[in-house]
């Protein structure tokens, strides 16, 4: 991706520079790290393919005529992307504090 994350060493001051992504970096990220295969993704909605569900997407931005902004394949996509980020970041510093020294 195009964008830079910076997080200082003081936990009270974590600055995070959000970024204009594409479909094309989301992409890239779940080729190289694939979601899990079944996701229990908001309260109303189980993915029981994330594989489809990502190819559906993609098709579905590529296939929309207009601002890709307001393609409804692109916000389901961008914010299952946001989603697993956050429940990857929220796993690491939980798995830290498990380790004993």
């Amino acid at each position: 991706m195009r964008c830079k994350t910076t997080v200082s060493l003081d936990f009270s001051k974590v600055l995070i520079y959000f970024c204009r992504m594409n479909y094309e970096d989301i992409k890239r990220h779940f080729e190289t790290v694939p979601p899990p295969e079944e996701l229990d993704w908001k309260p109303w909605a189980k993915i029981t393919d994330t594989q489809l569900f990502l190819r559906s997407c993609y098709i579905g931005i590529q296939n929309f005529n207009g601002p890709v902004e307001r393609c409804p394949a692109w916000w389901h996509l961008k914010d299952f992307y946001l989603q697993l980020k956050r429940g990857a970041a929220q796993e690491t510093p939980a798995a830290e504090q498990n380790v004993e020294v």
